[in-house]
């Protein structure tokens, strides 16, 4: 009979199973398509086709990828490439905003046919999507801090606070270099802001990119102190299948044009970049002539690659070591069709762990913080004072009603920025998703209160006298409620990574942008808030149990 009793568990679990087969389904089926690709190399003439070229660009990186003043339509010096790429195959073109995170997960889901999003070339990279040659950018990584930063080398940040930007490929050279303490922000936006309210001393980010932010005129008092490093340079990018196929190599062609005719110092000319010496070099590398046959000398192979002597720039080292697997890990891989390589690495446990017990702590917080909100607003609708009462009402109204995003953003940046600003005082990215989720989850578990306790006061006899009814009471006639607003907190901890707080959703999502491991990844986190939900479940019913028992 306790099977029939928590048939909703059972039914949870087989809902599991079903998703993961079904994930295992379309990944064979996507390798397969893969495979055929390989062979086919189909991607040209689909596109020729279709008349259509999708390509993945970034629309928050000015000036290589924006949207206008108006917010009508992508520019930008990226956009202008994508363009000429469109033109030489002769069909329309399509943009699809991408960020750090996700370009190459889209390429290779086919969602874009290809990727020109300021992408670092790296052998990580390399083994997740088709990574082309020649490259057509370098650039280095810079610090934009405060002109009175009192260090003069990165060797001195040791143990400090750098804002980063998720998804670029050097934040795990940096982190492991430079040990310092990340604070991972979504984008180049928020990061900005995550700078001017002080949750770090600066932000490690792209220098081209850093140097054309600050000419904006907002960014009085804030400079570049340390030098550049990590040099590196950005690769276009097809979907792996397509690497070494037909379209594959007319993209690389139209690269090694836009390099021998200067097409793209032009458009540095045009959208106001100082001029790339990389650039230059190319320029002047893929121009050389064999004066035998007279043909070019940087010429692409079959096989995709270029001559030694015509790439001035490294590919650069990103991959991290692994522990030896045990055959069992091996066989449950070959299984699933999954990968647990980022699980044997000491810095991605650590990570993954870390996350976890942030979650753990925020849902844990936020359910007290929430119950103790609504006993406070349920307390004050039941005084006599008209003024609390209408107080307790209009709590309740305006942030059950607004989304926790919206007050997230508005705790942290807003109120955060001006307590900066006026006192020097920074909010720490947790507390404020704590007192966010609190207050939001407090007020729908107190408006419910509300409703139910003045409605037992009115069921009373009008002849007889009205106690208020008991707060263990009108918890008990409302414990659905109150476990599916808390249920919603454990839901909503994901919402955190807007303010940089690095819960599990946002490691996973850091993990997968690095090692292109997304089946594993999105398993994990399916498993982990399956059990996570069900235990929270179980122990606020538990606990309302033994309060209504004793009370």
């Amino acid at each position: 009979m306790r099977i029939f009793q928590n048939i909703h568990i059972v039914f949870l679990i087989a809902c599991s199973v079903i998703l993961i087969w079904l994930s295992q389904s379309v990944a064979a089926n996507s390798a397969a398509v893969a495979l055929r690709y390989e062979t086919e190399g189909e991607a040209f003439s689909r596109i020729l086709e279709k008349n259509e070229l999708v390509i993945g660009v970034k629309s928050d990186y000015p000036p290589w990828g924006m949207y206008s003043e108006d917010g009508s339509e992508l520019i930008g010096l990226e956009i202008d490439l994508a363009k000429d790429l469109a033109k030489s195959l002769g069909v329309d073109l399509t943009l699809i905003p991408v960020n750090s995170r996700n370009r190459l997960q889209k390429v290779e889901e086919g969602a874009v046919d290809v990727v020109i999003a300021t992408m670092g070339d790296s052998d990580s990279r390399r083994e997740q999507s088709g990574l082309l040659l020649p490259h057509y950018y370098s650039s280095g990584v810079a610090l934009l801090s405060r002109e009175d930063i009192i260090f003069e080398s990165w060797a001195q940040l040791v143990g400090r606070e750098l804002c980063l930007t998720s998804g670029a490929y050097y934040n795990n050279s940096i982190i492991e270099r430079y040990k310092i303490k990340p604070v991972f922000f979504d984008g180049t936006r928020d990061t900005g802001y995550g700078v001017k309210t002080g949750q770090c001393i600066g932000w490690a980010y792209d220098n081209t990119s850093l140097e054309q932010l600050i000419r904006d005129g907002t960014w009085s008092g804030y400079g570049f102190k340390l030098p550049i490093i990590l040099p590196g340079a950005w690769a276009v990018a097809v979907s792996k299948a397509e690497q070494n196929s037909k379209f594959g190599a007319h993209v690389s062609n139209t690269i090694e044009n836009w390099l021998r005719t200067g097409y793209i110092l032009q458009l540095q000319d045009k959208w106001e970049l100082p001029r790339s010496k990389f650039l230059v070099e190319q320029q002047e590398i893929f121009s050389r002539v064999d004066a035998e046959s007279g043909n070019y000398h940087c010429v692409r192979s079959a096989e995709g690659n270029y001559p030694e002597d015509c790439q001035s720039e490294q590919i650069l080292k990103t991959k991290v070591s692994i522990d030896a697997k045990p055959n069992i890990v091996e066989k449950v891989e070959n299984a699933l069709n999954l990968d647990f390589s980022p699980l044997f690495n000491v810095s991605v446990r650590q990570l993954i762990i870390d996350g976890l017990l942030l979650t753990l702590l925020i849902s844990a917080s936020s359910i007290f913080g929430s119950i103790c909100i609504s006993v406070v607003l349920l307390k004050l609708s039941l005084v006599r004072w008209a003024i609390l009462r209408i107080f307790s009402s209009v709590i309740v109204s305006i942030f059950r009603s607004t989304p926790p995003l919206i007050l997230m953003y508005l705790t942290f940046f807003g109120l955060g920025s001006v307590v900066y600003n006026e006192y020097g005082l920074t909010v720490p990215s947790i507390a404020a998703a704590i007192l966010v989720f609190s207050v939001y989850a407090g007020s729908g578990i107190a408006g419910v209160l509300i409703a139910t306790s003045r409605n037992m006061v009115s069921t009373k006899s009008e002849f007889t006298e009205t106690p208020k009814p008991s707060i263990v009471q009108v918890f008990g006639d409302n414990i659905t409620a109150v476990v599916a607003n808390c249920v919603n907190i454990v839901k909503a901890t994901g919402l955190a990574s807007t303010i940089a707080v690095p819960e599990l959703i946002t490691t996973s999502n850091s993990i997968v942008a690095d090692w292109g491991n997304t089946a594993t990844m999105m398993h994990l986190l399916l498993l982990v808030y399956f059990v996570y939900v069900l235990c929270v479940v179980s122990i606020i019913r538990n606990l309302v149990k033994l309060v209504m028992r004793h009370g």
